[in-house]
């Protein structure tokens, strides 16, 4: 079922007033929408049935393309150390897992999830490109196969592990 873009808005907007016991709030029943290409920055899809759509928990990530470094079971990924969307202010502490509070398997570049480089050289001509600034470094990170998913140029994962730093 494909939602009008000012319906999802509302229907946002009610589960953000649910979420928080506000009068007239109402609980997102999104099943079986069709989420690919939606505008969901910022979202509040806390608690919402999200059963059959592209975010769907049950849903299996395409999985890596091209030639990845391996390590064991896992493969080697790069990212910036500071999230340079969502939320500003997130740091990507060494040793640590991240697990994306949603993940989109859908075909859409701009969805959730946790955004990584298959290389440090794409990352660092994704910096340049964008002209990204205090992104507090680069970071490789461990990620298993099966938690990627490739979006047009971009690659997002379910969750992993910071490595270390890159020099």
């Amino acid at each position: 079922m494909k939602i009008a873009t000012e319906d999802l808005k509302k229907i946002l907007d009610d589960h953000a007033n649910w979420r928080i016991c506000k009068e007239g709030g109402i609980r997102a029943n999104l099943t079986g929408a069709y989420l690919t290409g939606a505008k969901l920055i910022r979202a509040d899809l806390d608690r919402a049935d999200l059963t059959g759509t592209c975010l769907d928990p049950k849903n299996k990530p395409s999985g890596p393309q091209g030639d990845w470094t391996r390590d064991r079971e896992f493969l080697i990924a790069y990212r910036t150390r500071k999230s340079m969307f969502i939320c500003k202010t997130t740091q990507y502490l060494d040793g640590q897992e991240y697990v994306a509070p949603y993940f989109s398997t859908a075909a859409t570049e701009c969805h959730p999830g946790l955004y990584i480089s298959r290389t440090l050289a794409d990352l660092q001509r994704l910096v340049a490109k964008n002209d990204w600034e205090n992104y507090g470094g680069f970071i490789r990170v461990r990620v298993l196969p099966e938690d990627i998913h490739h979006a047009g140029d971009k690659i997002r994962c379910r969750k992993f592990t910071v490595i270390g730093g890159v020099k």
